[in-house]
């Protein structure tokens, strides 16, 4: 066996047991904890993160396609078809685009009827 294949089952070992390492220190004996990565216990809170990031990400992703439907209008070349599809892709980013928005305000008013106050920036 050669070190190349000694180093990998070194690695692989020390790998597996680096959770242990990790865990070991902050966590009591006989006890299995697992740290919340969300850094939140209300579930509006991580709703209204989840929908932050992905109103960040569609609004790029909006920029970019009201791009490629502009380009598409301005190369059909008087084609109605090529016409037509470039104007129905505007339509579908509108309308996905509205639906990203209403969402945060779904989680507010969620909020509100359950009596909890939230604000999403």
């Amino acid at each position: 066996m050669d070190w190349s294949s000694k180093s990998k089952y070194i690695l692989i070992i020390l790998l597996l047991l680096f959770p242990f390492f990790v865990f070991g220190q902050t966590c009591p004996p006989g006890q299995v904890c697992i740290q919340n990565p969300l850094q939140s216990n209300n579930i509006l809170v991580i709703m209204g993160a989840i929908i932050n990031w992905i109103f960040t990400i569609s609004l790029s992703i909006a920029v970019i396609m009201y791009i490629i439907s502009g380009f598409r209008f301005v190369t059909a070349a008087g084609d109605p078809e090529k016409i037509n599809t470039a104007k129905k892709m505007a339509l579908w980013v509108t309308i996905g685009l509205m639906i990203v928005i209403a969402s945060k305000g779904i989680v507010v008013l969620i909020g509100a009827v359950l009596g909890i106050t939230i604000t999403i920036p």
